[in-house]
């Protein structure tokens, strides 16, 4: 399964991608970590490599390498997946040379219209730490509601933090493309 929009692409992980993933994440380590919990387990390319064969298997994952050019920016994915409720929450991280470029909403664009319309998802959730406004700022350009503040609710980094619950149904992703496509033909 690959997805485009001609700009970027969204295309599964493989083993063979660690080396490369590890290398994003340890240039972008520093801003990273400050979000992202699991980031401090992954200190050389084979921390990257058993991560991914831990996950890779799992039916409630779906991890897509975001790519330009084929070369990975940046990795998004649908987990905890729930075919019985048709929902999943979404996890996502740019390197830090290729943030504020647009491109996250355009993985996010494409990885939602998959989720809506391929696997009948009906509710997409992403958790969003409370002091990440860049994260934040793009789950609302793209419609989701903030819905929950959830306290204190992961702990890492040596302290308890706390996130925002953002969603967004299909419904609504259903009428913003709607309203956009309209506004297009205008």
């Amino acid at each position: 399964m690959y997805l485009t929009n001609g700009q970027i692409t969204l295309r599964p992980v493989t083993l063979n991608d660690a080396y490369e993933l590890f290398n994003l994440i340890d240039a972008s380590r520093q801003n990273l970590r400050r979000y992202l919990p699991w980031v401090d387990d992954i200190y050389q390319p084979e921390d990257e490599q058993t991560s991914l064969a831990k996950s890779l298997p799992k039916q409630t994952i779906l991890m897509l390498a975001i790519e330009i050019d084929q070369t990975i920016v940046g990795l998004i994915d649908l987990h905890d997946i729930s075919k019985d409720h048709h929902k999943a929450q979404i996890g996502y991280f740019l390197g830090d040379a290729y943030v504020g470029l647009g491109y996250m909403n355009q993985a996010l664009n494409l990885l939602q219209k998959y989720a809506f319309e391929e696997m009948n998802l009906h509710r997409l959730e992403i958790l969003i730490d409370i002091t990440n406004h860049k994260s934040q700022a793009v789950a609302q350009r793209l419609g989701y509601q903030k819905e929950a503040t959830l306290r204190d609710y992961l702990y890492y980094n040596k302290q308890f933090r706390t996130f925002y619950l953002y969603a967004l149904l299909k419904s609504e992703w259903q009428m913003k493309n709607k309203f956009k496509g309209e506004k297009n033909e205008i």
